[in-house]
């Protein structure tokens, strides 16, 4: 367990392939002890059925079935696949015939269950002594503290990294306390699961047992107490503390049920003593000063929003909502059995009620919502029985069984487990995560332990066929998909760097140094591929790095012929079939040495595609490129709609169309659909500048997109990036639409609009615009010392001296100590001076007066 929560908590394919194989560690020497040897009975739970039935579910979404049966259990499949769409080239998309859309996440995925399963029923079977038992849950449980006590000192003191020293693509540490999650929540979470048994466990009142019954050896009942009260006290503080330094507001929640319960429960069944209020007091003492020297702004602001109770605020303006309407439009269309184990990333975009702007839901922020997407009524149901079956379970043991009042405080405490996981699996999905649910199922297979009385009537005796079978046949689904896991743990570290390298890139100055990136990243992804060639993802994002290598090349005219002749002379009617294609391209005068580049990238869409149908990039680099392999005129318009089904409201689909418009030479056309996305997407703006700035002036761009002061920024900074001859000209667009949007803007939001657009003005714009800018500026946004400084400094520049002198002198006022800005003041004044004692002004003064 403390390996695969090392490993990232189990997300990523190295946690899962660590569970793997402890798995079949822990679970293989059990069962050769259990077979060699006597021992305590099987201990059946009622859930080993339903395991069975969910590894069994998975197991068919990943069956190929026979197409009648795919549309009769998955009735939206057919549209998402394209059935009822024509195409005159066949052979150029891979069929498909499993239910999942994700044939590998479900593979990973049920990896993970298999385990999970798998170590749950070990579990149970080793917590039926009933001394080892106690130590376990609480051993547990003071580990989770402990793990809290690093998560703190890790924010506390962090430079970003995990361990402070894996850097992770996705997310940092210095934000928020996280252990080693990557989600601050699903720490929150886990850290809460603990907090009712360590709880029920410091706060149960002593039993006076003899020395030999104490489940700490040797100890007396008395000191027992005393390290009870110290060691869980102290455990519980730190708990809370990093949930509350995990700046999560479902944090301080999952705190309150994990506190709030067990409390009750122990006041109810009367499991405490006298000592109990003051013990709690000491502990809320604790923790609020731990709060107040660590956390209390995060504390404070995330315990007002849950006060306040407006649903939208929390919901961070309906996020949530949109996710959940989209995962009940899915289930419509896959209602029986589901999308696939694992599928929500990819099959939700389809669903989406309207534009996303980029932003990914890697799950949908509610446990049970999810099961109905990926699985289906038949998850659902499966879910249902077994959750039933374990509250039954906790009913039973608290309320209704003859177990000795030792045992009862940490079944309470695992009542509160319970109400913390229930509780987050509503707004959250922490489940997917192994090192949580480990947890959370360890606590539970307590609650599976026999009463007092059988266990002392039991009979000793080697393990029986059936339990044997059954841990034969869900070790033999882990083993089914081990090789997945370490193919997908072998290509997990170059995919990383891919990654980092990909989230720190910049804005290139010049071609070559993003040519010289993408050869980077091509490599790392070749090297990912080559240990797991099942990673569609990986696919696409070569695709995508091979066609914008392609892209620039065309963009620097490295081809004999443009790119939209070759295009249209394909589409022209002059071509019998794709060989005839093929061979004209062949033609150095042709596309040269461009064509094994297209080719590799349209071969790696196309084995995205093969992975999943759900990637919409990998559909329109087929769109894109497919000119090289077909003369069919319809395929880019077949290929688009592709990739309309699973992402209707893509910008990238928006600007594909734009795309194959303008290569038909349609530029109106392609206008009116690159107008409406160019404003909000900074990665399809900038190819639709790439595209335009050479063929039209700064007017025209004003003309076409009619853009605000923001875009216009993006505008005229393509313009000045190419160096293009009318750079100065779009510079004073920028101008004349930044002082005019900044009348309309809040007072303190001007200053940044105006740093913005100056400098660019700056470097590019004439000098005679720049200082009228700087005038008018200066009118509305007098009291800017950044303002004030960097415009002395471009006046001084330019010898503007006078001008510049009240800019400096009035940055000087308020800035303490600036050597370079008082030389600058300085040298004013004195050619103040200068000109003071010359009757002859300069002509630059005259000039701009």
């Amino acid at each position: 367990m403390a390996i695969v929560l090392l490993a990232f908590a189990g997300r990523t394919p190295t946690g899962l392939f660590c569970l793997c194989i402890g798995t079949f560690l822990t679970v293989g020497s059990w069962l050769l002890y259990r077979v060699s040897a006597a021992g305590i009975p099987w201990r059946w739970t009622g859930l080993e059925p339903i395991f069975l039935l969910g590894l069994g579910l998975v197991i068919l979404q990943l069956t190929p079935l026979p197409t009648d049966l795919l549309e009769q259990l998955s009735p939206g499949l057919p549209h998402l696949l394209g059935a009822d769409l024509t195409v005159s080239e066949d052979g150029l998309v891979p069929s498909w015939t499993v239910l999942s859309l994700t044939p590998r996440e479900s593979r990973l995925s049920l990896g993970g269950l298999a385990c999970v399963s798998l170590l749950f029923l070990v579990m149970v079977q080793k917590l039926q002594n009933r001394e080892f038992a106690r130590r376990s849950v609480v051993g547990v449980a003071l580990f989770s503290a402990l793990y809290g006590v690093f998560a703190t000192v890790q924010y506390l003191t962090s430079n970003g990294k995990f361990f402070w020293l894996i850097e992770n693509a996705y997310t940092g540490t210095a934000t928020a306390a996280k252990g080693s999650f990557t989600n601050a929540n699903h720490f929150a979470g886990f850290v809460c699961l603990s907090l009712g048994p360590l709880l029920a466990w410091a706060m149960a009142k002593s039993f006076n047992q003899p020395k030999k019954q104490s489940a700490w050896g040797n100890s007396s009942p008395q000191g027992l107490n005393e390290a009870r009260l110290l060691i869980g006290g102290a455990g519980v503080v730190a708990l809370l503390l990093a949930a509350v330094l995990s700046v999560s507001r479902g944090g301080i929640l999952l705190a309150g049920a994990g506190i709030v319960i067990p409390i009750a429960l122990l006041l109810t069944k009367r499991l405490t003593d006298s000592k109990f209020p003051v013990v709690i007091g000491v502990m809320a003492l604790l923790a609020t000063a731990g709060i107040s020297m660590f956390g209390e702004e995060f504390f404070n602001r995330n315990a007002l929003e849950l006060a306040t109770a407006d649903i939208k605020e929390l919901d961070d303006g309906d996020a949530r909502q949109f996710v959940w309407q989209a995962n009940f439009n899915a289930q419509q269309e896959f209602l029986w059995v589901g999308g696939g184990l694992g599928s929500h990333r990819d099959l939700i975009p389809a669903f989406h009620p309207a534009s996303l702007d980029n932003r990914v839901y890697s799950h949908a922020e509610n446990a049970y919502i999810q099961i109905g997407t990926e699985l289906g009524m038949a998850g659902w149901i499966l879910f249902s029985l077994c959750l039933v079956r374990i509250v039954w379970q906790l009913i039973t043991f608290v309320f209704f069984s003859s177990s000795d009042d030792e045992d009862l405080p940490l079944a309470v405490g695992v009542a509160g487990s319970v109400a913390v996981f229930l509780t987050q699996g509503s707004y959250d999905f922490a489940w997917y995560a192994p090192a949580y649910m480990l947890v959370i199922l360890f606590y539970v297979a307590y609650l599976f332990r026999r009463p007092s009385e059988e266990q002392e009537a039991i009979e000793f005796r080697r393990i029986g066929f059936a339990p044997a079978f059954l841990l034969l046949i869900l070790t033999g689904s882990a083993g089914w998909v081990a090789p997945s896991l370490y193919q997908a743990a072998q290509a997990e570290g170059p995919t990383m760097r891919y990654l980092v390298q990909t989230r720190k890139l910049a804005n290139f100055e010049n071609t070559e140094e993003e040519l010289m990136s993408l050869k980077m990243r091509v490599g790392h992804l070749q090297q990912a591929l080559s240990a797991d060639p099942t990673d569609g993802r990986n696919y696409l994002r070569l695709s995508s790095c091979l066609r914008r290598v392609y892209e620039l090349n065309s963009l620097q005219a490295q081809l004999p012929m443009p790119v939209t002749q070759i295009r249209a002379a394909v589409y022209s009617g002059g071509f019998q079939d794709a060989d005839a294609v093929k061979t004209w391209l062949d033609n150095p005068g042709v596309m040269k040495s461009m064509l094994p580049l297209v080719r590799a990238s349209l071969h790696a869409s196309r084995k995205a595609i093969a992975c999943s149908p759900c990637f919409t990039g990998a559909w329109l680099t087929q769109a894109d490129l497919c000119f090289v392999e077909s003369p069919a005129a319809d395929l880019p318009d077949y290929f688009i709609e592709r990739a309309r089904r699973v992402q209707p409201h893509s910008a990238d689909i928006v600007f594909a169309e734009g795309y194959h418009a303008w290569n038909n030479g349609n530029v109106e056309e392609a206008i009116t659909h690159w107008k409406t996305i160019f404003a909000d997407h900074h990665s399809e703006r900038s190819r639709i500048l790439e595209l335009t700035t050479s063929s039209f002036s700064p007017e025209q761009m004003v003309q076409f997109i009619e853009p605000d002061w923001d875009s216009m920024y993006w505008i005229a900074r393509s313009y000045a990036l190419a160096d293009h001859p009318q750079k100065a000209e779009a510079a004073a667009i920028l101008a004349r639409l930044t002082l005019e949007a900044a009348l309309h803007l809040p007072t303190d939001d001007q200053a940044g609009v105006f740093s913005r657009a100056f400098s660019l003005l700056s470097r590019h714009g004439e000098p005679g615009t720049t200082q009228s800018f700087i005038a008018t500026s200066t009118k509305l946004q007098p009291e800017s010392t950044a303002l004030r400084k960097v415009f002395g400094q471009y006046l001084f520049r330019l010898k503007e001296f006078q001008q510049a002198e009240p800019h400096l002198a009035y940055y000087l006022e308020r800035v303490s100590h600036d050597p370079d800005a008082l030389k600058m003041l300085q040298t004013c004044r004195a050619q103040r001076e200068q000109q003071a004692l010359s009757p002859v002004q300069p002509a630059s003064s005259r000039r701009f007066r």
